[in-house]
């Protein structure tokens, strides 16, 4: 089974996320800042892709995706952005990005790409 890691501090966001990724045979852990998701990242077994939201307290997305960038073996983890600003600005290059609220057909599809290899 796929674990996803969502990092996201909007509690009900992610309850209705998590309900759909579960019915599609993936594993779910939670993070509500980039700090708490690093922490979980430091453990093993890593997820096999990251759900990023952009904006939360404490550490922010843009942060943790800087993060993940600094070390080869989390930047080897494919990540995904979900944000209500539909900006690709300051994203890294090839970086997914799904707009919140999330088309569930658009999230389900991704992932499936994501953790197929």
């Amino acid at each position: 089974m796929k674990t996803i890691l969502m990092v996201d501090d909007d509690e009900d966001f992610h309850e209705a996320l998590e309900a759909a990724v579960v019915r599609r045979g993936f594993s779910v852990r939670h993070a509500s800042n980039g700090r708490e998701a690093l922490r979980q990242l430091a453990a093993i077994p890593r997820p096999d892709a990251i759900l990023i939201d952009l904006m939360m307290p404490d550490m922010n997305g843009w942060q943790l995706l800087e993060a993940l960038g600094r070390d080869p073996d989390l930047a080897a983890i494919p990540a995904a952005v979900m944000s209500a600003s539909s900006s690709r600005l300051g994203l890294p290059a090839g970086l997914a990005h799904l707009p919140k609220p999330c088309d569930l057909r658009d999230l389900l599809a991704l992932l499936d790409h994501m953790c197929a290899g």
